[in-house]
């Protein structure tokens, strides 16, 4: 039978066995598919609590996580582990690596650790010797959790820069829009090649901008040519100035930058297929004559304007 005791004014569960036993579920996650893969910290982390379980005769429940799983955000398996622990009433504890590896969501982390503590599950770090039961080691605790999404923060701050910088000089950094293709054998890294589909991209553009074709016309005809797309889409392709050379982002704000890449069409068929008219052979005065009484003084004899 559970038992109930408190700290301060909150009850608290105890889930600590007669013979004060600690049963744990070790917890541990890598931030990549990379690192999963290659188990690069995986077994790191899951020896040092392995060993640090045996060392104070720590029961070892089951091993949850183990995998790739952002520590930014509280996640389905972490979730999934969360709802374990409460629900067996055996388990007491969750080891860790360190603290880091069970959340950097700084505030949600602490909401979560004292959700635990009111279920009487306690979290321990087996790199990082704090005692939580007493207000420093909890004060040190909330710190560790604030510092470590600070520094995902200015991770997150350096990383946009960097993404930025990248735009402004005209390469796109991410996964190519549809008809392009990463140039492997290229020695610049963000290099991109025209594919199959960006030849039938060009093709709707034409169809856009010499036939007037609806969108829907344009589906039908690009699906005899294999190509099975919705009107939906070749929307968002007409409009998309990266086809035209150009690139549009929003970490760009309202700014449109000439890019690297090659054009699947030249800007004219891209405006005229947007019905943007360009006027050309047209020029604007640069001063507009200062006339404020044209068209409102007629002549008294012919009614005709006078200016």
């Amino acid at each position: 039978m559970s038992r109930r005791k408190r700290i301060g004014e909150k009850p608290v569960m105890d889930r600590t066995s007669p013979q004060d036993k600690k049963i744990a579920v070790i917890w541990t996650r890598v931030s990549t598919k990379e690192q999963a893969d290659n188990n690069q910290s995986l077994e790191t982390q899951e020896k040092a609590c392995r060993d640090y379980a045996e060392r104070n005769g720590i029961e070892i429940d089951c091993i949850k996580g183990n995998t790739n799983e952002s520590a930014k955000t509280e996640g389905k398996l972490f979730r999934e582990m969360i709802a374990y622990v409460s629900l067996h009433k055996r388990v007491n504890t969750i080891l860790v690596y360190s603290l880091d590896r069970f959340s950097r969501t700084g505030p949600e982390a602490m909401v979560t650790k004292e959700y635990l503590k009111s279920k009487g599950i306690n979290i321990i770090s087996v790199t990082q010797p704090i005692d939580n039961n007493n207000a420093a080691g909890a004060f040190m605790e909330n710190i560790i959790f604030l510092f470590s999404q600070f520094e995902n923060n200015l991770r997150k701050d350096k990383c946009t820069a960097g993404m930025i910088a990248c735009l402004e000089n005209g390469d796109w950094y991410s996964a190519p829009p549809l008809g392009y293709q990463i140039d492997r054998e290229s020695t610049k890294k963000h290099q991109l090649i025209i594919d199959e589909k960006g030849k039938l991209i060009a093709k709707a553009f034409r169809m856009k901008a010499d036939e007037l074709l609806p969108d829907t016309e344009i589906c039908r005809r690009l699906r005899m040519d294999g190509w099975n797309v919705c009107k939906q889409r070749i929307s968002q392709i007409l409009h998309n100035p990266f086809y035209c050379g150009k690139i549009r982002h929003h970490l760009l704000g309202d700014r449109i930058v000439q890019g690297n890449h090659p054009a699947i069409i030249d800007e004219e068929t891209f405006n005229r297929a947007n019905g943007i008219v360009t006027h050309s052979g047209y020029s604007h005065a640069d001063e507009t004559p200062q006339t404020p009484l044209k068209r409102h003084v007629r002549c008294s004899v012919c009614g005709c304007y006078m200016i």
